[in-house]
């Protein structure tokens, strides 16, 4: 059963159209359960991307627990353009106009896009849930398009898939964007990952190690020694995430003292 929460500062938002929200006191075996069907849900819904039958997807969660490796994993044989860092209205008219007849755009942990009115209501129009998507941009000077594709029209029909991996829960933005990320969140499909506890983390780290070939270059022994070594110090890493498995597992396969090595640089200093 899922339990009521009383929102406190700092904890995502129940509002909107997201996967359901969950305490962090329920069992760890029901949340273990819950963590992985939604991780379930973002594979399906990857799917829904690659057959274009899905048209606008944001995938949120905490840094380094798998949400890039799995979006572009699912999507390696797909027509992609990756926009990260900063972008301006001017460059995102030219990747809109790149794909008006269809591939993938991903941006990833590119919040900025979100925090410029001129870029949002692109991104409003290229996600559109209408059958017919028209982005319009009026400028006084000529945008020229990449590829040869010469010059960016002003209003073009879009064709393409849009999906976004954030850090930030759109559905608890700060209050001067939150108008229009609740507007894109209207018209995508919204994956919360769930992940609330270092418990989470492990357990779905676990399940990505288990499932993809992230650590393939090791024996399933080896690889139960680094996991049992990441969950007997869960608490003291500087950060727990997919990036601090694969990190220990170089440590493991090129320093002989590996633990020593990682206790003193991958955990925090108890001095």
């Amino acid at each position: 059963m899922y339990k009521a929460i009383n929102r406190k500062p700092g904890r995502p938002s129940t509002k909107g159209n997201t996967l359901p929200m969950y305490s962090v006191d329920i069992p760890r075996a029901e949340r273990r359960q819950l963590i992985r069907e939604r991780y379930k849900v973002l594979n399906i819904m990857l799917d829904s991307v690659k057959n274009g039958t899905c048209r606008s997807m944001i995938v949120y969660g905490p840094p380094g627990l798998g949400k890039s490796y799995s979006v572009f994993d699912k999507l390696k044989d797909q027509e992609i353009t990756t926009v990260k860092g900063h972008c301006t209205p001017g460059g995102l008219v030219k990747t809109l106009f790149k794909h008006r007849d269809g591939g993938v755009i991903v941006f990833d942990d590119t919040d900025s896009v979100l925090m410029d009115p001129k870029s949002l209501a692109l991104l409003k129009a290229a996600t559109d849930s209408s059958k017919t998507r028209v982005v319009s941009y009026k400028s006084t000077r000529t945008i020229e398009a990449d590829d040869e594709l010469g010059k960016v029209e002003s209003s073009f029909e879009f064709k393409g898939t849009i999906v976004f991996i954030t850090n930030m829960d759109f559905n608890n933005a700060p209050k001067a964007i939150a108008p229009h990320t609740q507007a894109i969140i209207s018209r995508s499909t919204y994956v919360d990952l769930g992940l609330r506890t270092r418990d989470d983390y492990i357990d779905l780290i676990e399940h990505v190690v288990s499932t993809t070939g992230i650590l393939a270059e090791l024996d399933k022994d080896d690889q139960d020694v680094i996991m049992n070594y990441l969950k007997d110090n869960k608490e003291k890493w500087i950060e727990l995430s997919l990036r601090t498995v694969v990190q220990l597992a170089d440590l493991y396969t090129s320093v002989d003292d590996w633990k020593l090595v990682a206790k003193h640089t991958k955990m925090r200093p108890v001095i």
